[in-house]
């Protein structure tokens, strides 16, 4: 079917990397050996590359695997938007009941369903919805509309 995704093992992987941590004992991981040769563990056998950050936000800890590699974002840029724009709504400076018109110069080319679907003037949507829509679907139109209302990419960046 078109527009489908199909996951590759590639693309699962850090799916199932996040799973393994998070499904972990925090505390008996720690006593028994470093995050850092659970990730080796997890990727053992893996044919890539793979690199992997985490950092406990409380704490501040963090353990790496190759962290001197570098890797694109792509997607997963989404998320940091996604972490910038929620402390915006936290502060309160947004609401996710607040609604965006979107305009004809908000499609963005790529993936997603406003700019394929949703292409007539009068689309309106929650912060919410764009949030959903950038993070579930990946849609790019939503992603630029989310990054605009985080603050840009300083302000993610800087997050």
């Amino acid at each position: 079917m078109a527009g489908t995704v199909v996951p590759t093992r590639r693309s699962i992987l850090p799916a199932l990397i996040l799973l393994a941590v998070s499904a972990a004992n925090a505390e008996d991981l720690a006593r028994a050996y470093p995050l850092e040769r659970e990730f080796e563990r997890i990727v053992n056998g893996f044919d890539g590359r793979v690199g992997v950050a985490a950092v406990h936000l409380g704490t501040g800890e963090s353990a790496y695997l190759n962290p001197g590699e570098a890797y694109p974002m792509a997607s997963t840029f989404k998320v940091a938007i996604a972490v910038k724009l929620l402390q915006r709504v936290d502060a309160g400076e947004l609401s996710l009941a607040q609604i965006i018109e979107v305009k004809p110069g908000d499609l963005s080319p790529g993936s997603g369903m406003i700019s394929q679907r949703l292409t007539k003037p009068g689309v309106k949507l929650s912060i919410a919805n764009l949030l959903d829509l950038m993070l579930t679907i990946s849609d790019n139109s939503a992603t630029d509309l989310c990054l605009d209302l985080a603050g840009g990419h300083n302000a993610v960046n800087a997050r």
